[in-house]
């Protein structure tokens, strides 16, 4: 129904809804229907219903049979967000609102063997190197991002995989629940200095036609963290993109010591040979550490094409 309208006509047909729902549940949530963040509808969809709304959607899917875009296209999600909330700031200033729209990202994941009935995708380290970036890009932004929806969690472009008989995960399960896990109240800035990749981008960028290498130059290893509400706790996610080197992260706290030894667990690529639960389903190794610290720097190795949490206790 939507993708036969017009932006113009979206908003009047739904401005009109927004205030008659309004008028009869002031608690209601609403949100409205945007596309990449970028795009010209965003722009109309936002001037019309910003006053309107409590959210404005955007969504994107990612992913190339070439290692780099694969991996690195993700940051077209933030490219999106920081478009959607220039459009929404804009409208905000313009329109005086008081209260402008936060943002979901009401679909995002990677997607692009199969686009058939039965979606079944199957996926890789690399698709979880690129699964883990996308949630370190919804940490980062989550000043703004208020909501991010996995698409979808079982069988298809999934996480999960189920048969009859059994059910198993697939590689992008694995930053999913150890973000899941570990994620904390309050996101904190974090700024990575190292050394900066050199891809070879391929002539074209795939099924999905989102061309990342102008949002270069990128890190090795991107990185987002959170902290508990009283200050006392930090979990730090890094995600290493080189496929063939491994990096060493020193994390340095800016006005916190460690309190004591940091909590380790490392995501990489299964082996050929590992026993499998589905044939077609990848596996994956995680090791579990820890790493002593000393007062305010922890020093640890990221082994190439890897996902990494860190977990901390912190004290001024």
């Amino acid at each position: 129904m939507i993708g036969a309208m017009s932006a113009d006509e979206y908003v009047r047909e739904a401005a009109r809804w927004a205030r008659a729902l309004k008028f009869l549940d002031h608690d209601i949530q609403l949100i409205s229907c945007g596309k990449t963040g970028w795009n010209e509808w965003d722009r109309i969809v936002i001037e019309g219903m910003a006053d309107l709304v409590d959210y404005h959607s955007i969504h994107i899917y990612t992913g190339s049979e070439d290692y780099w875009t694969n991996v690195l296209q993700p940051h077209q999600a933030e490219r999106g967000i920081r478009s959607a909330i220039a459009h929404i700031q804009y409208t905000a200033y313009r329109r005086r609102i008081e209260n402008p729209p936060k943002i979901a990202y009401d679909e995002w994941n990677v997607w692009y063997r199969k686009m058939t009935v039965d979606l079944a995708e199957r996926y890789t380290f690399a698709d979880a190197l690129a699964v883990g970036t996308y949630l370190n890009i919804f940490i980062r932004n989550s000043g703004w991002v208020k909501m991010a929806n996995l698409a979808q969690m079982v069988n298809a472009i999934a996480p999960i995989v189920t048969t009859a008989e059994t059910a198993t995960v697939q590689p992008i399960y694995y930053p999913v629940l150890l973000h899941a896990q570990a994620a904390l109240d309050d996101a904190v800035d974090v700024h990575v200095y190292g050394p900066y990749l050199d891809p070879v981008w391929p002539s074209s960028p795939g099924r999905w036609p989102y061309q990342v290498a102008d949002l270069g130059p990128f890190t090795a290893t991107d990185a987002a963290a959170s902290v508990s509400s009283n200050k006392d706790r930090l979990a730090l996610t890094l995600v290493n993109r080189d496929p063939v080197r491994s990096d060493t992260a020193e994390i340095v706290l800016r006005e916190q010591a460690f309190a004591g030894p940091v909590e380790i667990r490392t995501v990489t690529a299964g082996g050929p040979g590992d026993p499998r639960v589905l044939p077609d389903v990848e596996t994956v190794h995680v090791e579990h550490g820890t790493e002593n610290s000393k007062g305010g720097t922890v020093v640890l190795p990221l082994p190439p094409q890897s996902f990494t949490l860190v977990e901390a206790a912190i004290s001024r």
